[in-house]
């Protein structure tokens, strides 16, 4: 019996054995945070709202990760007193990861907005701001 052959009935048997999950809903006090594409704007109030929607989402997220254009040193230093640089192959920018913390959830909602609006309508001083695997602004 050929290799190729062996290796179909092996894959055939575990196949027949696998049996479906079941997914259990999520726990009635489990805050489900939807998911939001909206565009915000120099508009009066749009800051405060951003501040208000990535503050729900910091109060729910475990884990952080900050982009910067290389450039950027000042915000590279910032990022990195709350988490580590993590290896990428983004030649353009530097990855700054971490844990959520109460400090850095106060320090993220303490910037003031970024003052340079010529290029983009900028919330946060940082190119990406990312929360668990669910949130980017």
């Amino acid at each position: 019996m050929s290799l190729e052959r062996k290796l179909e009935e092996a894959l055939s048997a575990i196949l027949q054995q696998m049996e479906p999950v079941t997914l259990r809903p999520l726990a009635a006090e489990a805050e489900v945070l939807p998911s939001e594409g909206l565009t915000l704007g120099p508009e009066e109030g749009d800051f405060e709202r951003w501040r208000e929607i990535v503050g729900r989402r910091l109060a729910a997220a475990s884990r952080f990760e900050i982009h910067c254009w290389n450039e950027e040193a000042e915000w590279i230093a910032l990022a990195e007193r709350f988490g580590q640089r993590r290896e990428d192959p983004w030649p353009y920018g530097v990855i700054v990861a971490g844990e959520v913390t109460e400090a850095f959830a106060e320090m993220v909602l303490s910037q003031p907005r970024p003052a340079d609006q010529e290029v983009t309508r900028k919330l946060t001083p940082f190119f990406n701001l990312f929360l668990d695997a669910n949130f980017q602004s």
